[in-house]
């Protein structure tokens, strides 16, 4: 799905920007080499399926929980799906810490946990 003329806040394809991960900072996390890139630019590359799109102003989809998603490709080529509060226009907008540096070896070792059996996270920023 396309975005209306009228959607608030928009990326558009081609556009570059600085990426920060919101979610489970954990190597167990299913998005956990999106985190490993957390503070990395990023080229927004097209748009994923969600519910965001008619919905006009940024703030209803924050409220409602329909944020828009898009993929994004990062410098070394990893391909992931960015949230559109992870997407900002200047580094100094970061709030969390800086992400560990990815172990392919240590993430390759670790055993597949149920969803269920990891600690809740918000995913939203702290007030």
């Amino acid at each position: 799905m396309i975005p209306l003329s009228t959607t608030e806040s928009v990326r558009k394809i081609g556009q570059a920007l600085y990426f920060e991960y919101h979610c489970l900072e954990s190597s167990l996390s299913h998005d956990a080499e999106l985190w490993y890139h957390s503070h990395q630019r990023v080229t927004v590359i097209g748009f994923e399926a969600n519910d965001g799109w008619d919905i006009v102003k940024l703030v209803d989809r924050e409220e409602t929980g329909h944020l828009i998603a898009y993929s994004v490709r990062f410098s070394d080529g990893f391909v992931g799906c960015a949230i559109e509060d992870e997407l900002l226009d200047s580094e100094e907008e970061y709030y969390r810490p800086d992400p560990p540096r990815s172990d392919k070896s240590r993430t390759a070792k670790v055993a597949v946990v149920p969803m269920s059996k990891l600690p809740f996270w918000q995913c939203e920023k702290p007030t």
